[in-house]
């Protein structure tokens, strides 16, 4: 069987900006092509049939909802301006944090010494690794806000409690009720909600599938019994 003879779909990353969606759907070989976002087929996996949103949190973050048939967006535009929670942008606050410690501007503690002892204590360490930092460099250091917050770290746990609250915040703007289901995933994600209020950890619930079963499940929608192939990435 030959790519003509096939139907696909594919959710890749950052088909959300600009023309890339239509582009790349143009250049594939199959006989007909759907690419949307990754953040749709996993919706897709993680719900099923059901209504609700997904939040997926890791280096990046994106916020994703179906409703009525509707899917809705809030984020996934890069942690430069958008990606709010992700371990990008919470690890580079931890570090800025660290920075004015040191400086003396805010307290120190355990946290703050801890990221500055990463970098040999130097100021100018950490502001030569800002300046080629990645998000994924920024990445690494967001799980240390969790360790030290349950380590009894004050800060730490002051600066958790408010991403807490902001993260309900957000999933609320997204939201059409504040019973409406939420599904948690990504390294970050999963973090998080261990420490959400006891009536919004009401909402949560686990994946039904991966995004690989949202990409099956969207083509059978699309193609039902013609289905010939269909891929996910």
């Amino acid at each position: 069987m030959e790519f003509a003879d096939l139907n696909c779909v594919i959710g890749a990353a950052g088909v959300n900006i600009d023309t890339y969606q239509e582009r790349l759907q143009n250049k594939l070989p199959f006989k007909e092509s759907h690419v949307v976002s990754d953040a749709v087929t996993a919706l897709h996996g993680a719900l099923e049939h059901k209504e609700g949103l997904l939040v997926a949190i890791g280096t990046g973050s994106i916020f994703v909802s179906r409703y009525e048939g509707e899917i809705k967006f809030l984020g996934g535009w890069g942690y430069q301006l958008s990606d709010l929670h992700s371990g990008a942008r919470l690890g580079r606050d931890l570090l800025e944090y660290a920075l004015l410690a040191y400086d003396g501007f805010e307290e120190k503690t355990p946290m703050t010494e801890a990221l500055m002892a990463k970098f040999n204590d130097s100021p100018s360490n950490l502001s030569d690794f800002g300046r080629r930092a990645t998000p994924q460099d920024y990445g690494i250091y967001a799980p240390m806000l969790f360790d030290y917050a349950e380590s009894g770290d004050e800060i730490a746990a002051d600066i958790l409690k408010n991403t807490i609250a902001e993260l309900e915040r957000t999933i609320n703007a997204i939201s059409p009720s504040e019973d409406s289901l939420v599904c948690m995933t990504g390294s970050l994600g999963r973090r998080y909600s261990d420490y959400f209020t006891y009536k919004f950890k009401k909402r949560l619930f686990e994946a039904y599938g991966t995004p690989l079963d949202g990409a099956v499940y969207l083509a059978k929608e699309l193609y039902g019994g013609g289905l010939a192939g269909e891929a996910s990435s």
